[in-house]
């Protein structure tokens, strides 16, 4: 009798293991088909966003460069810290990135220190683009002819390579305040300053984790890039 009663419970429990077993394959199954849907939707509404101010970065950049907007003859303060800190070592010790101002009343999401301005005073001017390009083998207008360098192994890495460091000494800055359009440096510097009206606010308008990391707008001719990206970096 015992013999018989071990083989029924035996046998009872291992289909009990086996349809257990399948339950627990298909609750995981359905556990990974959830996230993947929402890691889907989520990462869909971080594209829609980011696809969204692209676009419309992307439109008023074309129209100030192609003079589809009238611009006054002020030339919009930027900044550049790569030739200062190229030599700075470790990463984030540069002096230069440790002064970049931060306004706690903005609300960086990726500040990670911030100072407390005067209430009374707006701090948002010193918000301003920043701006990156190489030196070596500039032409007189500043293009760069990417097929031909005449020090190959001088510009390696970022530390070994001669920064621009003035946006009013590039090539072209004998225009002044008559740049226009793309032809040299100065003129495509000069001509997209004026798109800090549009690039700044949009990485200042959303307060969420989900938020564009820094704006960029970049120039074949040169490889110049302007772009801002709030406190976290300059």
């Amino acid at each position: 009798i015992s013999v018989c009663v071990s083989w029924r419970v035996s046998e009872y429990f291992t289909r009990l293991n086996h349809l257990v077993q399948l339950e627990y394959l298909d609750l995981e199954n359905q556990a990974a088909t959830t996230a993947a849907d929402l890691r889907a939707i989520h990462l869909s509404q971080i594209e829609q966003k980011a696809s969204r101010e692209l676009s419309l970065l992307t439109r008023f950049a074309g129209w100030l460069l192609f003079d589809g907007l009238n611009r006054t003859s002020s030339f919009t303060s930027m900044h550049s810290g790569a030739e200062e800190c190229k030599m700075a070592g470790e990463k984030g010790k540069c002096d230069y990135l440790l002064n970049v101002p931060c306004d706690c009343a903005w609300g960086d999401t990726f500040a990670k220190t911030c100072t407390h301005f005067p209430e009374t005073n707006d701090s948002r001017y010193l918000q301003e683009l920043f701006f990156g390009g190489q030196r070596l083998d500039a032409s007189p207008n500043g293009t760069r002819n990417y097929n031909y360098t005449s020090r190959p192994f001088e510009t390696t890495s970022a530390n070994r390579t001669s920064w621009w460091d003035d946006p009013l000494t590039v090539p072209g800055n004998e225009h002044g305040s008559s740049a226009r359009g793309y032809e040299t440096t100065y003129d495509r510097l000069r001509v997209i300053s004026a798109l800090s009206a549009i690039q700044i606010p949009l990485y200042n308008y959303d307060f969420s984790i989900d938020k564009s990391l820094s704006t960029y707008i970049g120039f074949e001719a040169d490889g110049m890039m302007v772009g801002y990206g709030g406190c976290g970096h300059s």
